[in-house]
């Protein structure tokens, strides 16, 4: 995820319907849902891919949450 001129676009995620996109500004991670066939992601820094609760169907929406660690 680097700097993009106006206009310019980086494909992050593909598939049939991607809902709940949000954005954690301070670890530098989008989240997206697919409701359809179930499952939240995290497109990291580095480019990889992460789930969190891969069976949870019909997410629409995402909020990034303060976290501690």
């Amino acid at each position: 995820m680097g700097q993009l001129a106006v206009g310019e676009f980086e494909k992050l995620a593909a598939g049939i319907y991607l809902e709940g996109l949000g954005v954690d500004h301070k670890r530098n991670i989008i989240w997206y849902s697919d409701p359809l066939f179930g499952g939240i992601y995290a497109i990291m820094p580095g480019g990889g891919v992460k789930s969190f609760n891969p069976t949870r169907r019909w997410t629409g929406g995402i909020m990034v949450n303060a976290h501690t660690a």
